[in-house]
């Protein structure tokens, strides 16, 4: 016991310097390692952040090709209701008019990126301001946008205009467009019904298209938070 206190009391700088060693070796490896960790994690959070960025433009693109369709429905079925006021004969024109009453392009966004975010982790993006703004953007009001604004239009199609629809209007077997045309035009010209049907599909895809623009802001500023974030 005397020998081991003895060579302890000798040699105890050299036994604190290699505990020393020992010590700052294994907090250098773990400092390391969480830098590593760190180092990866960014990684896949700006990989994820730049897939999230270019499903919102494209879905931005896809909005923008649907507000263009849906308005030209709306001046189709605005040209009809000129027809009707002015008690003009039928022409040839109102033909793909009629065929597109019952069509609206459904709005669906391009989520497939974040979705995988949500399957590895919201918490995954540091930046707490841009985390929410992009979960509040799939999860509120692309989905309002997606199952609300939709959803009336399916509704009104189902409930209303196909049963009138099937009883008073045609399609017509044109190869090269989508045409229809009703069976007495001058019975559909006095009938109360087909206008409040009319104006209630102008009225729909009219609140749609703010829908869509209003959800192509929101989009919008959510990219440039995203750009604001990769370019730190």
């Amino acid at each position: 016991m005397k020998r081991i206190l003895s060579i302890l009391k000798e040699k105890w700088p050299e036994y604190i310097l290699e505990i020393l060693v020992i010590t700052i070796g294994i907090l250098g490896a773990f400092a390391l390692n969480n830098w590593n960790e760190n180092r990866l994690s960014e990684r896949e959070e700006r990989i994820l952040l730049s897939n999230i960025r270019e499903d919102l433009i494209n879905t931005i693109k896809k909005f923008e090709k649907d507000t263009v369709f849906n308005a030209q429905t709306i001046r189709n079925a605005e040209r009809i209701e000129y027809y009707i006021h002015e008690n003009q004969p039928y022409s040839i024109e109102l033909d793909s008019c009629f065929a597109s009453l019952g069509g609206w392009k459904s709005p669906y966004a391009i989520s497939s990126a974040y979705q995988s975010l949500k399957s590895q982790g919201i918490d995954l993006i540091e930046n707490k301001a841009l985390r929410n703004s992009i979960v509040n953007l799939y999860d509120g009001i692309l989905i309002f946008v997606e199952d609300d604004y939709d959803h009336v239009e399916w509704s009104y199609y189902e409930s209303v205009f196909m049963p009138y629809s099937s009883k008073n209007i045609r399609r017509v077997n044109e190869a090269s467009f989508p045409s229809a045309r009703p069976n007495d035009f001058e019975a559909i010209k006095q009938s109360q019904e087909f206008q409040n049907i009319l104006s209630t599909i102008i009225r729909y895809r009219k609140a749609g298209i703010e829908i869509y623009g209003d959800a192509i802001e929101e989009i919008k500023q959510v990219i440039s938070m995203i750009d604001q974030e990769l370019n730190e």
